[in-house]
């Protein structure tokens, strides 16, 4: 008797979502914590979120590593989401960071 297996399923054969939480105010010295939180996870074959919706402040070295983090998902076909309240969302649209991560406006 031949057994039919079954077809791939483009849902099971997906990597489960990720979602990063971060929170507070990431500064300078936060920087190296926020890129070895980014390193662990840039290869990650599912979609990425990172959920930033109580942090209230990111530093032009978190907003680099940000944009490095989503330009190198983005060239490896990978999608990567932030959330982000309004304020903290603006500063990721001047920055430049959304070109790279897709934000969406979710308000504490």
């Amino acid at each position: 008797m031949t057994e039919i297996a079954d077809p791939p399923s483009p849902i099971r054969d997906q990597p489960l979502p990720l979602v990063e939480h971060y929170d507070g105010n990431i500064d300078l010295t936060d920087s190296v914590e926020l890129s070895v939180s980014l390193d662990r996870i840039v290869n990650h074959g599912g979609t990425v979120v990172l959920d930033m919706t109580t942090v209230e402040f990111l530093s032009t070295s978190a907003l680099s590593l940000l944009s490095r983090f989503g330009r190198s998902r983005r060239r490896s076909g990978l999608v990567t989401r932030v959330a982000a309240g309004p304020r903290l969302r603006r500063s990721l649209e001047i920055s430049g960071v959304t070109d790279w991560i897709s934000a969406a406006d979710h308000s504490v």
